[in-house]
Parts: structure tokens; sequence; C-alpha cells
């Protein structure tokens, strides 16, 4: 019997699968730098692209809704010192009907229903200009 040398690390292929040939384990071609280069950029074009397209979306309805009531934040706590809970301004329902880029932020046409105790609750279609920071969207005066 002839012994036959087995490489633990580069099993033989088995016979009729696709990977079989006459030579088992013919070297890799090395990819060259212009092909690495050209792949990498590829993907990098794709990731930033995908990052700067989600920086330059407008506020949605739930960001206008968090936005306005951060901004009332400071005005509920004025109120409820002096009224109690009758003096709380609660929003009810934020309706986008639509923005337009301005400067730095957005420009935006909103409905936003609002639910206070004394009054009850009252529509009210304005515009408002909303800016993004790190924390988040925010209602700029």
């Amino acid at each position: 019997m002839i012994a036959r040398y087995i490489n633990p690390v580069r099993p033989e292929p088995v016979e009729g699968s696709e990977h079989h040939s006459r030579i088992p384990f013919a070297p890799r071609p090395v990819p060259n730098i212009k092909t690495v280069r050209t792949e990498v950029s590829k993907y990098a074009l794709i990731f930033f692209s995908a990052f700067l397209t989600a920086c330059s979306l407008p506020p949605s309805e739930g960001d206008i809704k968090a936005a306005i009531e951060a901004s009332l934040t400071d005005t509920n706590k004025l109120t409820s010192s002096l009224f109690g809970d009758a003096g709380k301004v609660e929003i009810v329902a934020v309706n986008k009907i639509g923005c337009s880029k301005d400067g730095g932020g957005y420009l935006c046409d909103v409905e936003v229903t609002t639910k206070v105790p004394v009054v009850g609750e009252t529509k009210k279609e304005s515009k408002m200009r909303f800016v993004k920071l790190d924390s988040g969207w925010s209602v700029a005066q």
C-alpha cells in the first residue's frame, strides 16, 4: 500500500463535487490593491449616502409632537405652580401638513390639538420652525 499524504488544513475535495478538479487546491489569485480600493469605495459611498439621506429628512409627526411637548415643559411648570393641574396644557394630537427646508431647519405647517382642563380641546393650525439638535428635534423661536 502506498501511504497518501493528507493535509489537515485543506481537506481533499469530495469526488463529484463542484470543487473537484485535477489540481485539488490551486492557489487563489491575490486581489490587487486597485480592486480592494474600488470595493471599499463602493461600500463607503453606499454607507455615507444613506447616512446623509437620513440627516436631511424633515421631522415626522412623532418628532414634532415630542419637540412641542418639550417646549411646553417650562410653561406647564409655571402654570401648574400657579393654577395646579387646571393650567396644564396637554398635546392631544399633531397633524403634519407639510414641511419645507428653511436654512438649518424645516418650516412646517402643523395642526395641533391641545387640551386645557378649563378651556377644553382646541385645534389650531400654524407654521412652526424645527431644527435638529444632538438630542433630537426642537422648536425654534
